[in-house]
């Protein structure tokens, strides 16, 4: 989260410190998500250097006709590796296990200056769903 690209993580991390903003946003999807821990998964390039990691989640009580409803909670590529389209095969691998989930719809959301993750989600297919809006800082 130290590093991450949404101002609301930056705010916390100002506010709580790394640590103790890691631990609150991992009680909120514990409370508010189901997921299996093998669903969230580091990735790695070719050469065993950590490039990031996912978390896909599904949302409790959005079953629709045996499907599931997801998001993918967090994702993040660390700082060096930024740039090098990373974020690419993480996005994809989080959709895919939602998928292999059996989800009937996948949202995402991302700050509304998070340009490089709206730009990943679009090229990738993902659509705009709503009109942009910003949460209160």
């Amino acid at each position: 989260m130290s590093s991450s690209l949404d101002r609301s993580d930056q705010k916390a991390v100002r506010k709580l410190g790394a640590d103790e903003a890691a631990a609150k946003l991992m009680a909120q999807v514990r409370n508010d998500f189901d997921y299996e821990p093998q669903w969230w998964q580091l990735g790695y390039n070719n050469i065993g250097e950590l490039v990031g990691f996912i978390q896909p989640v599904i949302y409790r009580g959005c079953r629709k006709e045996n499907l599931e409803e997801g998001t993918i909670y967090y994702i993040g590529v660390v700082p060096k590796q930024r740039g090098k389209r990373y974020i690419y095969d993480l996005l994809c691998q989080a959709t895919h296990i939602l998928q292999k989930i059996g989800v009937w719809q996948i949202f995402c959301d991302t700050d509304v200056l998070n340009s490089p993750m709206i730009r990943a989600f679009q090229d990738v297919g993902y659509r705009q769903f709503a009109s942009p809006w910003q949460r209160p800082l």
